[in-house]
């Protein structure tokens, strides 16, 4: 399928905002899509009797000059393990959208029954979650004359859940204890083929820990690290003896491995208040740095079926020493949100809107958001799917989980990608989904920007 090109100018009208934080007037983007990348069934499956399986997280990021690749989650969708049921992840590479293939994809991870050293070695169910990190590109340059030291390195963590097995060898979201985990991988890429060099995996016990700090980090945030020098800058999720909070770490290359070397605490969760978890970082043309945090504390009726959250995100101008919210809009979303950066530069949020404080449904609607240094969102639609799918017989779609990423691929030239998964509705108990839709896969969908410089992450 080729990906399609969404406006975020309707009718071929210019429409102009201010620069968000700047004060400048910059045009917004063009386009952004129509008949988007998907991919839907798993190939490599786990046995015969479990056909369920579908792509769902997916995040992309250069490896090379011309080439990039994505992390892809294996989503199981059955009868009666639906909701955020795992089968690990894989690794596919490419240097076309238009070509994707899994076939040859890389086994990152799986999940399953194994022995758990945390429970005197019985037996668990471990449900591995989608991998995030950073990658500094073969053939990286740190500027015109010096070639990146750690080129064709990278680092990736996935979070990990194990649960007691039941009677059937099943697990259970409601079963007591379940123990959390993370799997850190050191990755290579020298033109070749994309390599795990080694994995390790810390536990409660052995957390991993931020050195020389009383934080610990429990996941990776909704986009890909972002480089800073010659280390790289990824949100997480991360808590100390009191509170839990999102930020960014620093991860640098020592002694061959990426490691975590310190962490800023941005947006932190309040009990019955705030909820903030799933952060995202990119980098303005300015220099500057914008941070967002998906926040689920915060809802309107709290924690009931229609969650209306809001959208905020934060930045700094001193290397993300210190942070100023510049963006907070009222019960304007519900679910997943990342922040994105357009090929010239202009910032924008996407996730799930609330249409009119009535949510619905919650994730049938996805939008994009530029917004200005006033706190006021610009809209565009991204995928309606119920126009676009239609009805969910199980009831409603979950167009969710966004991020993005500007890559270089096979026609050397620059590419802003929207990433997404579609997915039947998570359902508990024994009644609902028990064939994926067709729909249901990873999406990534072409964001055009027509005005303005190009920027890059990165240097070759």
């Amino acid at each position: 399928m080729t990906p399609r090109k969404i406006g975020l100018i309707s009718f071929a009208v210019l429409m102009v905002l201010n620069s968000p934080l700047t004060g400048q007037e910059t045009p917004r983007m063009s386009s952004v899509l129509t008949k988007p990348l998907a991919l839907g069934p798993i190939s490599n499956k786990k046995g015969p009797n479990n056909d369920n399986m579908r792509y769902g997280v997916i995040f992309p990021f250069q490896i090379g000059p011309k080439m990039a690749a994505a992390f892809v989650n294996r989503g199981v969708y059955t009868t009666n393990w639906n909701y955020d049921f795992e089968d690990g992840n894989d690794l596919i590479v490419f240097d076309n959208v238009d070509t994707i293939k899994p076939d040859n994809a890389v086994c990152i991870n799986r999940s399953g029954i194994a022995s758990d050293n945390d429970f005197n070695n019985q037996n668990r169910y471990f449900n591995r979650f989608p991998v995030v990190g950073g990658f500094v590109p073969y053939g990286a340059k740190i500027d015109e004359s010096s070639s990146h030291p750690h080129a064709g390195t990278g680092f990736g963590i996935s979070q990990i859940l194990t649960f007691p097995l039941a009677s059937d060898g099943t697990f259970s979201w409601n079963s007591s204890p379940i123990c959390r985990k993370i799997e850190i991988f050191q990755f290579s890429y020298q033109g070749d083929n994309f390599q795990i060099v080694s994995t390790s995996l810390k536990n409660e016990s052995n957390p991993l820990s931020v050195p020389n700090s009383p934080w610990i980090i429990l996941s990776g945030g909704i986009s890909m690290a972002i480089p800073d020098g010659c280390d790289l800058l990824f949100p997480v999720w991360a808590r100390n003896e009191t509170i839990e909070c999102s930020g960014i770490s620093r991860w640098s290359r020592i002694n061959n491995s990426w490691q975590v070397v310190s962490f800023i605490p941005i947006a932190y969760s309040e009990i019955n208040v705030h909820n903030y978890f799933e952060p995202s970082l990119i980098r303005e043309a300015s220099g500057a740095l914008l941070f967002t945090a998906r926040d689920d504390g915060r809802q309107n009726p709290p924690m009931g079926t229609a969650r209306a959250q809001d959208i905020n995100a934060w930045r700094s101008t001193n290397g993300g020493m210190t942070w100023a919210q510049v963006l907070h809009v009222d019960q304007a979303r519900s679910g997943p949100m990342c922040i994105g950066n357009s090929l010239n530069g202009i910032p924008f949020i996407v996730g799930n809107p609330i249409i009119n404080e009535e949510p619905g449904s919650e994730r049938d609607l996805m939008y994009l958001w530029t917004f200005d240094s006033r706190s006021n969102l610009y809209p565009l639609c991204v995928r309606d799917a119920l126009v676009d799918f239609g009805p969910n017989p199980y009831g409603a779609w979950y167009v969710d989980h966004p991020n993005s990423s500007i890559l270089r691929l096979y026609d050397g030239n620059l590419h802003c990608y929207l990433a997404y998964r579609v997915r039947d509705p998570h359902v508990f108990g024994n009644a609902g989904v028990s064939n994926p839709s067709p729909q249901s896969g990873s999406y990534l969908e072409e964001v055009i920007s027509m005005y303005g410089e190009q920027v890059s992450i990165w240097k070759f």
